[in-house]
């Protein structure tokens, strides 16, 4: 019998979540309390994920703003690639010059050799490549590229007429001076 009142003070003393007596009492408005706690609880977490859905929604807007944003400013930046800069064909002026003189040159001294004949022929088949790369160069849509680089190839031509022209008027000269000395 003491091991069995030591055992219900012991178990009386120690604390216990089992129900109080006014829960025993009153399980209805109890039960009905407990419900309200959690209809109340309920609505705090769904203020809380609605919260968490508009910011979600509004950071998704965000980044799609700044997305669209970065493909507008890729899509300048690439469409400027093959836009010409009015100043730019001004720089060929120089070039059609060469070329144009380069054409009156060999159209005067042909039908002297056949050796002559192909060089000459070689040397207006190049220059007329290098107009058609210069057309692409200086027309809008026809190739992407740098400003820098559409002028690198713009002077790429130029130098490349200019060593031409001075092919053809020494291959003008040196005709000129076989038909004085009558070698022609």
């Amino acid at each position: 019998m003491k091991i069995f009142i030591t055992c219900l003070v012991l178990l009386s003393s120690a604390a216990s979540n089992g129900q109080t007596t006014d829960e025993w009492v009153n399980q209805k408005a109890t039960q009905l309390r407990y419900l309200l706690q959690q209809i109340a609880a309920i609505q705090a977490y769904t203020q809380v994920t609605e919260r968490g859905y508009t910011i979600l929604k509004d950071s998704t807007a965000v980044i799609a703003t700044i997305k669209e944003e970065d493909v507008n400013l890729n899509s300048d930046y690439f469409s400027s690639l093959s836009t010409v800069r009015p100043g730019i064909p001004k720089q060929t002026t120089g070039i059609i010059t060469d070329y144009d003189r380069i054409v009156s040159i060999t159209d005067g001294i042909r039908l002297i050799t056949p050796a002559a004949d192909d060089f000459l022929n070689g040397l207006l088949k190049e220059c007329i490549s290098d107009m058609d790369w210069l057309t692409i160069l200086t027309k809008d849509g026809q190739i992407m590229l740098k400003d820098d680089q559409r002028l690198a190839g713009i002077m790429a031509v130029q130098n490349r007429m200019n060593r031409r022209l001075t092919d053809a008027l020494r291959a003008r000269n040196l005709i000129l001076e076989m038909k004085l000395n009558g070698r022609l």
